[in-house]
């Protein structure tokens, strides 16, 4: 595949980095393999790049928007770790980990427009919603792992909590 050329993407237009994180989050759902190592790497240094998080129209259109490509990020690690049994390498998950990690840091936390929308479909419709999301299917897929391994899923969750704990304290 094209993995070994994914850093040219990262000075390309947001809608082709959009529709290619798309692309691996589709492979990967139709059990084709994708070297996890590459993609997770493109996704920390897309997500490393300042103008992602600025919040200007730069690059933006009525059909896509530069902010939707870290919620599309959060979205193929959840594939990747959501069923056991199609899951990514446990050896990902730590890096997997800091990638949603960076994305939640970085993304604003909003309140619903009163009137708009009830709250339970805002919360998980929105970009951040789908990264926490993303978040918990991570960390039930650690503790799973953990107990696989023996460790348990306290040793997982250790790890985890304060994570967590940040995001409830942020919202």
């Amino acid at each position: 595949m094209f993995e070994a050329a994914l850093g040219e993407f990262l000075t390309c237009k947001y809608p082709y980095q959009f529709y290619l994180i798309q692309a691996f989050e589709e492979l990967w759902e139709e059990k084709k393999p994708i070297n996890w190592k590459k993609v997770l790497d493109f996704c920390e240094s897309l997500i490393g790049l300042p103008q992602l998080w600025t919040n200007d129209d730069v690059g933006r259109d009525r059909y896509h928007r530069k902010e939707w490509i870290p919620t599309a990020i959060a979205e193929l690690i959840d594939a990747g770790v959501r069923k056991d049994e199609t899951a990514f390498d446990e050896q990902y998950l730590p890096q997997a980990g800091l990638v949603l990690q960076t994305i939640l840091e970085k993304q604003a936390v909003g309140v619903p427009q009163k009137g708009k929308q009830e709250f339970l479909n805002w919360a998980i419709n929105t970009s951040r919603g789908r990264s926490l999301g993303a978040l918990i299917s991570y960390a039930l897929r650690c503790c799973r792992v953990s107990e696989n391994n023996g460790s348990g899923r306290d040793a997982a969750w250790k790890k985890l909590e304060s994570l967590f704990n940040r995001e409830l304290e942020r919202t």
